[in-house]
């Protein structure tokens, strides 16, 4: 009877009034999943994948009740709350708030729209997560790009937006301020990029990787990545422009304005990050979709010395391109990753971040009914890592996962 209630087509009239007034929605996700490789980052190793595989690094399964989204939206006139609370299971348990805002989006008098939100959100930078409770619908696993969004780069802050028409072509422009972002850069210095699916929920800590001499005298074992240590607000500008026939195009500058030396006395530690992403979509056709998105940045720490110079400096360059074909009721994906991360400063045996990897992605989707869809998914990775050499034999590593969801929303 359960699994009759999930397939068979659900009527919509019958939800209970007071959940259409207040926008109540949701969702589960539950997978089966077989990974390898070594230990993920979530359990303080330089695995880059969400699940691993067992303690000598060989294919392992487990189900898990992998992402779950209860989302209320009431509307107030021209104003819209927006709260999510999310829950995730893979070799930790999150349970917590994963956005919540307020908007203002007026009926407009002309051509031009303006809106504006405030409270914990995500910068409007991912072109992947366009679903429910900033979820993807073409691959369960996002690019390194956007997981590192979902893990570090969440604020607290206030954006305006102004869209306007100019002939056949639209413009849109966001700025934004915001705090509670200091800590952004430490997970890409340390451990690296990643692909995973793992957001960050709001007070969530996050591990490091185990390191040898490498941290600093008192340096956290954990991240907090919506954290608030300078008083110091940064800012993010975005703009996009929707050309005709299918094709836009987007860039981001993003700065959190960071004091490199600022420390609290949890031993966390003060990030100056910087980055530009540059984002492209183009509909080939009404079946046929193209996405890319390049990312470019700096992110420091530490007490310069008297020549200028961090103890912790590095810049990080990622992109990927994807593409996506409606297949009869389905969905196939494919998408290419590229990244690396290049130490900026002295670099030892045991104080050695950098990095350069690639990972390949093949996705499917099919509905199964108006509230039901299975995926399946596939990822292969291979990264090289010198720091690697300190919890392991070889700097290189590969690793695969599979994973098969049942997604139910109501």
């Amino acid at each position: 009877m359960f699994l009759a209630g999930i397939l068979m087509p659900h009527d919509a009239s019958a939800e209970p009034d007071v959940l259409a007034r207040l926008g109540i929605t949701g969702s589960i996700d539950a997978r089966v999943v077989v990974a390898d490789g070594e230990e993920s980052w979530q359990n303080d190793g330089l695995g880059k994948l969400r699940f691993d595989g067992n303690d000598l690094g060989r294919a392992q399964a487990r189900v898990a009740i992998a992402d779950a989204h209860l989302i209320a939206q009431p509307n107030f006139g021209d104003f819209r709350f927006h709260i999510d609370g999310r829950f995730q299971h893979s070799d930790r348990v999150s349970i917590g708030l994963n956005q919540a805002w307020i908007a203002w989006k007026p009926i407009p008098k002309g051509e031009t729209k303006i809106s504006a939100r405030a409270g914990l959100f995500y910068p409007p930078i991912s072109l992947e997560h366009d679903g429910p409770g900033w979820t993807t619908t073409r691959t369960l696993t996002p690019s390194a790009i956007n997981s590192w969004i979902g893990e570090e780069v969440k604020v607290v802050g206030l954006e305006g937006k102004v869209s306007t028409p100019i002939g056949a072509h639209e413009i849109t422009v966001a700025a934004g301020v915001f705090a509670a972002n200091d800590t952004t850069g430490i997970l890409l210095t340390f451990r690296g990029w990643a692909l995973h699916d793992v957001g960050v929920n709001a007070f969530d800590r996050l591990p490091l990787p185990r390191r040898s001499n490498q941290a600093l005298d008192g340096l956290a074992s954990y991240t907090t990545p919506v954290n608030e240590l300078d008083n110091r607000p940064g800012y993010y500008v975005h703009g996009v422009w929707q050309l005709p026939e299918r094709l836009s195009v987007n860039a981001t500058w993003f700065d959190n304005r960071g004091d490199p030396e600022a420390i609290e006395a949890s031993g966390e530690y003060g990030w100056r990050t910087k980055f530009i992403n540059i984002g492209m979509r183009f509909d080939v056709d009404d079946k046929t979709q193209l996405m890319a998105q390049a990312m470019r940045g700096t992110t420091k720490m530490g007490h310069p010395d008297a020549d200028g110079r961090f103890p912790f400096d590095v810049t990080y360059r990622s992109a990927y391109l994807l593409g996506t074909r409606q297949m009869g009721k389905g969905r196939l994906t494919v998408r290419g990753d590229l990244f690396d991360v290049v130490d900026q400063t002295d670099v030892t045996i045991d104080n050695n971040n950098n990095e350069t990897g690639w990972a390949l992605t093949g996705a499917y989707m099919h509905p199964l009914s108006d509230r039901a869809t299975v995926r399946v998914e596939i990822v292969h990775l291979s990264s090289n890592r010198p720091a690697r050499t300190l919890m392991a034999s070889s700097s290189k590593a590969g690793q695969d996962q599979f994973q098969l969801s049942l997604r139910y929303e109501f």
